[in-house]
């Protein structure tokens, strides 16, 4: 079965997105934990009952042995957070551990909790689109240059970002999403570059956070791949019709401005719409605000 018949099967036959999920969310500071369980619950408030997020606070050492009543800091920091929570269907459980490797523990605690995928997030200072421009354009060529020699050039808290990231997107099994977090609040205004034909696996994700009805989405099909590909037209009609028109396509013919951009709250886009477009001559990648990046499994 290629990629375009599984989103087909997934989205069409939606008994795929109607079973009980298990969700992992990872994250350091408070402010990305917020956003995070703002943005999943959002995302899986229609799901079946029996859905779970699990959501861990990663403290490094030297931070965790700083906090002297660890119940009380737990409480006053989930409290917070929980609150976020937009679906009473959807139980949530919270706790904190002490990490000096963030993936290795991400990937041991999706393994212990059955997780179906993982959600975590990053501060937009430490994954900036210059950050990550340099170390793409670098990256290109491993040949010459190792990913330590990539790394070590790098300020040292961008330096620790990328290598997280990119070891956790390339090592976990599992679907991924990576927030980068720029004053996140809600996802009602929502903007999705399909870039590359992998991008498509954002549809289930918008598809999913259309079901809001304060939700509003638009889509860019740079390349014309929803109009190209018979099977995939199909089921963006399907998308398009069951959103109640909540989520519809960019004008190709009109220019993507600066203004429109920072006017949404969240982009979403594919691990390789992301890397096309963070390298490209866009205008506008300065100006992004949020962004969710997925990398889903692909067919075997």
């Amino acid at each position: 079965m290629d990629f375009v018949d599984i989103i087909s099967k997934q989205i069409e036959g939606e008994s795929e997105l109607k079973k009980p999920m298990n969700a992992l969310i990872c994250f350091a500071k408070p402010e990305t934990g917020k956003a995070l369980m703002a943005l999943v619950s959002k995302m899986m408030k229609e799901n079946a009952e029996n859905t779970s997020i699990s959501i861990i606070n990663l403290i490094d050492r030297s931070t965790f042995q700083q906090i002297e009543n660890k119940e009380i800091y737990k409480s006053e920091l989930f409290t917070d957070i929980l609150a976020q929570n937009n679906s009473e269907k959807i139980t949530v459980h919270a706790l904190l551990k002490e990490s000096d490797n963030f993936v290795e523990d991400i990937l041991q605690i999706a393994r212990e909790q059955n997780s179906h995928i993982i959600f975590t997030g990053i501060g937009h200072k430490l994954l900036d689109a210059t950050i990550w421009h340099h170390y793409t354009k670098i990256n290109e060529d491993k040949t010459e240059v190792t990913e330590s020699e990539i790394l070590g050039k790098l300020p040292i808290p961008a330096e620790r970002a990328i290598h997280n990231v990119s070891s956790l997107l390339e090592r976990n099994p599992l679907n991924s999403g990576i927030l980068v977090v720029n004053n996140f609040s809600d996802a009602k205004k929502v903007f999705v570059p399909i870039l590359s034909y992998n991008d498509i696996s954002t549809l289930r994700y918008i598809y999913q956070l259309s079901k809001n009805e304060d939700v509003r989405i638009k889509i860019w099909d740079a390349t014309g791949i929803l109009e190209i590909i018979p099977k995939l037209k199909k089921v963006f009609q399907f998308v398009v019709k069951k959103s109640e028109s909540r989520i519809s396509l960019w004008d190709n013919d009109t220019k993507i401005e600066e203004d429109f951009i920072k006017s949404n709250d969240l982009i979403i886009t594919g691990i390789d719409g992301w890397k096309k477009m963070i390298v490209s001559a866009l205008s506008w990648t300065s100006a992004l605000p949020s962004v969710l990046i997925i990398k889903d499994k692909q067919p075997d």
